[in-house]
């Protein structure tokens, strides 16, 4: 399955002017090899242990920074996610667009779709005063459903969900990126409402980027320590 996502980021690329970086975050198996095999495009970063999902994020915004790629916007994706053939194209139409419109910057991520069942995946995300965040899949049981609500408009949240992270260069400038000491699970609650505290808002971009295997290549790792345990740091 691990193939079949990264396949669908680079046929979902060839649509666009983007470059692809993957962090190989200590794996054991032929996870490089593969991804290679599959494009020479991808640039790869190999990490001798497991740093968690957060800090491999922030190793390859500073892999980029210092190469000198200066890109205006970074997106930062689990690996669990097939992505529909012109998704992209139309989510860097909404970029540019919400760019214009929001000077100061802003944190984005797109609808997805739960892979598994075919429903609403998390989307965008409100937190409560003890920490626990609230989906709009509870409302909301299908992503055609939720972007039709949205009435082509993009929805105000607490967080964009991390899953499938867009950032501007300059905000990540202004409140930095992810707290690499949640490892997995909250680090992007934590980032959005960050952005809030500065002026940043976080948006639900109204383009159905894919599916999402959500956990489906957590591995051996405890989802439910990591969850819970962060949301503790967030309160």
């Amino acid at each position: 399955m691990f193939t079949e996502f990264i396949r669908s980021f680079v046929n979902a690329a060839q649509y666009a002017e983007i470059d692809l970086w993957f962090v190989d975050n200590g794996s054991r198996d032929r996870s490089v090899d593969e991804t290679l095999r599959i494009s020479n495009r991808i640039k790869v970063i190999r990490l001798s242990r497991n740093l968690g999902y957060a800090a491999a994020c922030n190793i390859a915004f500073a892999h980029a920074e210092r190469g000198g790629f200066n890109y205006d916007f970074y997106i930062f994706s689990n690996n669990d996610i097939y992505i529909y053939k012109n998704s992209i194209t139309e989510l860097i139409k909404w970029l540019e667009q919400l760019d214009e419109m929001l000077p100061g910057g802003f944190i984005g991520s797109p609808i997805l779709i739960n892979g598994f069942d075919g429903t609403l995946d998390i989307c965008g995300t409100y937190v409560d005063p003890s920490g626990g965040t609230w989906p709009l899949s509870i409302v909301f049981k299908g992503a055609e459903v939720l972007k039709k609500a949205l009435r082509n408009r993009p929805l105000p949240v607490s967080h964009a969900d991390g899953a499938f992270l867009v950032i501007s260069r300059n905000v990540i400038r202004k409140i930095g990126l992810f707290d690499s000491r949640f490892f997995m699970y909250h680090e992007d609650t934590d980032l959005g409402l960050r952005g809030w505290v500065n002026g940043i808002p976080s948006l639900l971009i109204p383009v159905i980027l894919g599916s999402h295997y959500r956990s489906s290549t957590a591995g051996k790792f405890d989802i439910k320590y990591y969850a819970l345990r962060n949301r503790i740091y967030i309160a």
